[in-house]
């Protein structure tokens, strides 16, 4: 990212360093020691060439599509010159400091033949030669310090800020794992500066406490590490406190103390709003190795099965946040003479931000099940609650000076020298909390890392994305073809590159914005959750399915009333509840659950038919649940099956399903349910099939063509397969030396159902291809399986590939032939 954007102005540069050179002062004058960069290698392209002597650097590669600056051997003459000048340089415009910070082969960073524990060593003494005493400080990060580095250095004379606290269960030794070298107990808990509330504070009192007593410990203070400073006010807070408090925190204590202190008065229900959002987003726990809260949906790139923004980050709720929007009522209830201040207008405003924001995880989910279940209305019902639901965030946050994106634009423009550098500083900031870059960064991962709740942007870009989403869904449904393509990147890069303006200063009411999305949610429909589940996925005479439906309220402001639950299936499958299937109010939080007994009745129409779980209640609610379940009659002639997966089997003319389960496709687990042609597969075959569709049982969940020489006996010889997965694209796999397990792979494009698939036999090599229209091919790669026999079985398998949690999956298949 070094070389990213610019050029830089002069003025610019010198404007930066008399702020630094403020806030370094400013630090000094609070009595705090300063901690400054220090040298440890990065140096421009062509370094060697530019400087001679014994120059030497070592290629860093990239990272997120962004070249890595090079790296200078710190043992050689050229590196203690470009320290010394640097260091020389530091201390004449900022003075000296006893701190400086160096991340030494940070995320990947790559020591070529320069052993790491002689460069630390080297980089030290660099540090010591111009700042006798000073220390080193370093991110403890992923495997960083590694043990070569650390023990290369003086660990004296070394501070290691700990951005792992309370992110896994495993770290709990830090004098083990860094030799005893000093550390700092640290978090970070909004990666990119995302805006949600919340940390792992039930973490910090508990380990805090226990590391800081133990016997030999090195631990030496807290390190907060926040991405952005401008959120969270209350982990910032709580963080500073564990270096003050001997013993250990009571959190209720702590945030009632914090409600008091907060607003400047005591007030029951600001008490009370404090202790539900300790209680919820100040309870996460590392137990699941996240340190921060999910992102909401709405700044995540459209999806319908959008699970989180950023694409390091935690794809599901990590608190009860229905329970969180009591928070709000009681917030709204404080009394008049305390919400004047700044501290209470930004809260009321962040509180209901929270509220809104997770509400994106709820209703993304129904309009999922209303796309999948072709319910149009219904559809077009929940898209525009969604944007409506948008335009409010946007309005609410225009209320709060913090949450502006004017404000973070202002700032970046009224650095440029010129109006051309104001241009390409705007560009920068727009980027950071966007795209990240150009096209090869952000489609490597980066694009919304830096995603934030803003007026401005959700009402802006954020917006823009979804109608754009919902008119290419809305269209496809309405004329039954797929979806548009959109390019994500290109549209906003154009967002990017734009300069229309934005409020600077906040307006509106933030307690009558909050109030409106208290009581705009707390009579709107659409907050509920209707997860389904069938105890089989086919049926077949005698042999019926139990589908499960359970409604949950998820509005934590208000009951769902008169809630009915019923199941809908096509022609050929038969419905009878089991249960109860109307209730008169469910509260927030509760579930109403129902059975209901789906069976064959006559023909099917299809193979694999959609049962659909429909909740209706008061306010003109409703919600659906899609369920697909197969028709079980077997296959006949000239097919035979063969299940490893507890599979079961239909045909239908040329159609074919397959539901099963089925652990793993590869070394030793052999899970899969087949339907083939014994014998059909010899020299110059070729086989084709299209997959027209594949449950997301997991990641690597396969569907597609299969060939050994016998397929009805495991550990059989000649074994290869070709399979569309839902999240790797196409694989082919095969079996090298024989023993009838997979070990070679090869990997193709980002495929997913619907595919055909082309599997061609050349004696020992098989040619895999896949084709999105049967027209234009992509080679998936060139198998060789050992020991083929003369003739083989072909045909077309699934697995779920669940990872050993039972679930099970439907494939389906057309136009199977081999010729």
């Amino acid at each position: 990212m070094s070389g990213f954007g610019g050029p830089v102005s002069r003025q610019l540069i010198e404007r930066r360093a008399a702020l630094a050179e403020k806030i370094v002062d400013r630090i000094r004058d609070l009595g705090m020691t300063p901690v400054l960069p220090g040298y440890y290698g990065s140096v421009p392209d062509d370094f060697p060439a530019r400087h001679g002597g014994d120059a030497a650097v070592v290629a860093q590669g990239n990272w997120g599509a962004f070249k890595r600056p090079d790296w200078l051997d710190p043992r050689t003459s050229a590196f203690d010159d470009v320290a010394a000048a640097f260091y020389r340089a530091q201390t004449q415009r900022f003075g000296d400091s006893t701190m400086y910070k160096m991340d030494l082969l940070h995320e990947g960073g790559n020591p070529g033949d320069v052993p790491v524990g002689e460069a630390a060593q080297a980089v030290e003494a660099a540090l010591q030669k111009a700042h006798p005493g000073a220390v080193w400080a370093i991110l403890g990060w992923q495997t960083n310090p590694s043990k070569a580095l650390l023990d290369g250095v003086d660990k004296s004379r070394m501070l290691i800020v700990d951005g792992l606290s309370d992110r896994y269960t495993t770290v709990t030794d830090r004098e083990s794992d860094w030799g005893g070298t000093p550390y700092a107990f640290g978090s970070i808990w909004n990666f990119g500066g995302h805006t949600p509330m919340g940390a792992n504070a039930p973490d910090w009192v508990e380990q805090y406490p226990k590391w800081r007593d133990r016997e030999g410990s090195s631990l030496a203070g807290i390190a907060a590490m926040p991405e952005a400073a401008d959120n969270n006010a209350p982990a910032l807070a709580l963080l500073t406190d564990l270096a003050w408090t001997p013993g250990t925190i009571d959190l209720d204590d702590w945030f009632a103390a914090y409600a008091l202190s907060r607003y400047g008065g005591p007030d029951r229900h600001a008490a009370a709003a404090w202790q539900t959002i300790r209680d919820t987003a100040y309870n996460m726990s590392r137990a699941d190795a996240w340190s921060e809260a999910p992102d909401g949906l709405f700044g995540a790139r459209p999806s319908l099965t959008a699970n989180k923004a950023a694409a390091w980050g935690p794809e599901k709720d990590r608190y009860d946040t229905t329970v969180f929007d009591t928070a709000l009522t009681e917030l709204l209830s404080v009394r008049a003479e305390l919400r004047s201040s700044s501290a209470y207008r930004y809260d009321v405003v962040d509180v209901a931000r929270q509220v809104l924001s997770n509400r994106s995880r709820v209703l993304l989910t129904q309009i999922r099940a209303a796309h999948e279940g072709g319910e149009k209305a219904l559809f077009g019902k929940l898209t525009r609650t969604w944007l409506d639901w948008m335009d409010l965030l946007d309005d609410l946050l225009a209320s709060s000076g913090p949450h502006l994106l004017g404000r973070w634009l202002a700032d970046a423009r009224s650095w440029g020298a010129d109006r051309a550098e104001k241009d390409r500083l705007e560009y920068d900031v727009r980027s950071l909390v966007t795209t990240w870059g150009g096209r090869a960064s952000s489609e490597e991962g980066l694009h919304d890392y830096a995603n934030r709740e803003w007026a401005g942007l959700v009402g802006g870009l954020y917006r823009t994305r979804w109608r754009t989403y919902f008119d290419v869904l809305a269209t496809s449904l309405a004329t039954g073809k797929a979806p548009a393509t959109i390019d994500w990147f290109a549209l906003e890069d154009r967002w990017a590159h734009a300069h229309e303006t934005h409020p600077t200063q906040p307006h509106g009411s933030p307690h009558a914005l909050a109030r409106r999305v208290r009581d705009l949610l707390a009579s709107t429909p659409h907050q509920a959750a209707l997860a389904t589940g069938a105890d089989r996925g086919a049926v077949a005479e005698g042999r019926p399915a139990t589908v499960t439906v359970t409604f949950t309220n998820r509005n934590g402001f208000s009951a769902a009333r008169g809630v009915t639950l019923s199941v809908t299936a096509p022609e050929g499958l038969a419905v009878k509840p089991l249960d109860p299937v109307r209730m008169a109010s469910v509260a927030s939080g509760e579930t109403f659950t129902a059975r209901f007994e789906v069976s064959p009745a006559g023909e099917p129409t299809h193979l694999v038919g959609q049962v659909v779980a429909v909740a209706a209640y008061a306010g003109d609610g409703k919600a659906v649940a899609p369920v697909r379940l197969m028709v079980a009659a077997g296959v006949g002639d000239p097919y035979r099956s063969v299940s490893y997966n507890d599979a079961v089997f239909g045909q239908a003319g040329d159609e074919i399903a397959v539901e099963g389960a089925g652990a793993d496709l590869w070394g030793a687990t052999n899970e899969f349910g087949a339907v083939y042609r014994a014998g059909a597969y010899g020299d110059a075959a070729v086989a084709e099939v299209t997959v027209t569709s594949q449950d997301a049982t997991g990641g690597w969940a396969r569907a597609g063509l299969v060939a050994r020489n016998d397929l009805g006996a495991q550990g059989s010889a000649g074994y290869v397969n070709l399979a569309v997965t839902p999240s790797n694209g196409c694989a082919l796999s095969w079996d090298t030396d024989g023993d009838g397990r997979f070990d070679s792979i090869a990997l193709a494009g980002s495929f997913t159902a619907p595919v055909r698939l082309r599997l061609t036999r050349a004696g020992a090599s098989y040619l895999g291809e896949v084709s999105t229209d049967g027209v234009t091919w992509t080679t998936v790669g060139t198998a060789t399986p050992a020991g083929a026999g003369a003739t083989q079985d072909i045909g077309v398998f699934m697995t779920a590939a669940n990872g050993w949690t039972g679930t099970r999956g439907i494939a389906t298949f057309g136009g199977f032939t081999v010729t």
